[in-house]
């Protein structure tokens, strides 16, 4: 780390050794710091956002099970962390259990080793620099491209996750086939999320998707999402660096549905937890309760 001494000849318009760089480096040097720590510090504290937002949800539809369940074609994409360490175990781990499950499965890595290990075996891509599904810039690349590969199959979601999480692919498909997936839907657990930024800064918004629960998005929300240039750009002068916060405000923008369902017991469909936490005793995730755009 560099000291006060060495950063003074790096602030523009401040002579060394004047009384008044005295006074004020301490306090950029601060504010320095707290940007720093809140980078690092990304998203630690969540709390449960039902009773923050309870006037938001509601019953939009019945618990009754459908007649017939549409055919759902579900697109796995799975973003291996560059973090994560030995990550082979993990995709293995995918690949042996909810992977075969899914009409296709894509996997995307940052480390060439990984994707040496797994090619011929996988879909597995490599992209440049460090794979963070929690910066925005990323994740919208990443969903543009899988785009971009030719579907021939109708009732398409794509449903993008890392590594460590775990899917019961019954349970999505059971909920996924009450809804329509040429319109605007975006399935996912809605939290209050703070980091040590938002305690420095608490005026901006915590609620957002958590992003290591895993969302689901149907087609043509995908391609509203890819294409739009405005509202969900990650290029945009207001748009969020992370995901969570990123894919709300453009929900919110391009009034989208927002869907964060619930099963019999009064569980969530996607978890952020341990997987075991994902085994509820009830069979089915049910059509429970929406996250109203206001």
């Amino acid at each position: 780390m560099r000291s006060i001494s060495q950063l003074k000849p790096l602030i523009p318009g401040i002579k060394y050794g004047t009384g008044r760089s005295t006074s004020i480096l301490p306090i950029i040097f601060g504010i320095l710091i707290g940007l720093f720590l809140g980078h690092i510090l990304d998203f630690e504290h969540e709390t449960e956002i039902d009773t923050i937002t309870k006037s938001q949800i509601n019953d939009l539809y019945s618990h009754k099970t459908p007649d017939t369940e549409k055919d759902i074609y579900l697109r796995c994409i799975i973003l291996i962390q560059s973090f994560t360490e030995k990550p082979h175990k993990f995709v293995e781990s995918v690949k042996d259990t909810y992977g075969k499950r899914c009409n296709e499965t894509l996997y995307f890595t940052s480390i060439k080793k990984l994707e040496e290990n797994f090619v011929g075996q996988l879909d597995i891509y490599h992209i440049g620099g460090d794979l963070d599904p929690r910066k925005y810039h990323i994740f919208h690349e990443i969903l543009a491209y899988s785009f971009g590969i030719k579907k021939k199959y109708k009732n398409v979601w794509s449903i993008i996750l890392n590594e460590q999480n775990y899917l019961v692919t019954a349970n999505l498909r059971h909920f996924l086939s009450r809804l329509s997936s040429e319109k605007l839907i975006v399935v996912g657990r809605i939290s209050n999320i703070k980091s040590f930024y938002d305690y420095i800064f608490p005026f901006s918004s915590t609620v957002m998707f958590d992003i290591n629960a895993g969302i689901a998005i149907s087609e043509g929300a995908v391609e509203k999402i890819v294409k739009n240039q405005y509202s969900c750009s990650p290029s945009g002068w207001f748009m969020p660096s992370y995901t969570g916060k990123s894919i709300l405000q453009c929900c919110k923008a391009l009034n989208f549905e927002i869907w964060d369902p619930i099963d019999n017991e009064n569980k969530r469909l996607f978890l952020s937890k341990s997987p075991r936490n994902l085994f509820a005793t009830s069979q089915y995730a049910v059509f429970g309760k929406t996250f109203e755009v206001l």
